[in-house]
């Protein structure tokens, strides 16, 4: 079953809701990566709240940096929270992270919705799919 995304502008940041595992680097990372990046311009928002069932961590080293460089450049500085419940930490989420910091973004890993809204720093925490959406 393929995933589905939804992404949803709550005013101060952008909420990319997707349906089953995130992947953090894969074939189709790259595109996920390139639409968020045309959303943030879109909306002329760089904040984001990426929210998951499940993640993919298990990739090779080379594609967690690639996939580093891609989340740094969806916007000069962005800020990019990403959740799901099963989240442990790992090698290559950390290494991913430090990429993406290296190049001038705010990333961080959370297990508890509220944790990262809390600290993207916005006012509140996603509507629950009500309101605009957009597909990714």
């Amino acid at each position: 079953m393929a995933n589905s995304v939804a992404v949803e502008f709550c005013g101060s940041y952008i909420h990319v809701k997707e349906s089953g595992v995130f992947e953090l680097a894969a074939p189709r990372a790259k595109s996920f990566w390139g639409r968020l990046k045309e959303i943030c311009d879109e909306l002329d928002s760089d904040t984001v709240l990426i929210e998951a069932n499940s993640m993919d961590l298990e990739v090779d080293t080379m594609s967690a940096f690639d996939a580093g460089v891609s989340a740094s450049e969806i916007v000069n500085n962005p800020t990019i929270a990403i959740c799901s419940k099963d989240y442990r930490p790992h090698e290559i989420a950390e290494f991913f992270k430090t990429v993406a910091i290296n190049r001038g973004a705010h990333v961080e890993f959370f297990t508890d919705l509220h944790n990262a809204v809390d600290w993207l720093g916005v006012d509140t925490a996603p509507s629950n799919g009500k309101g605009g959406a957009a597909a990714a």
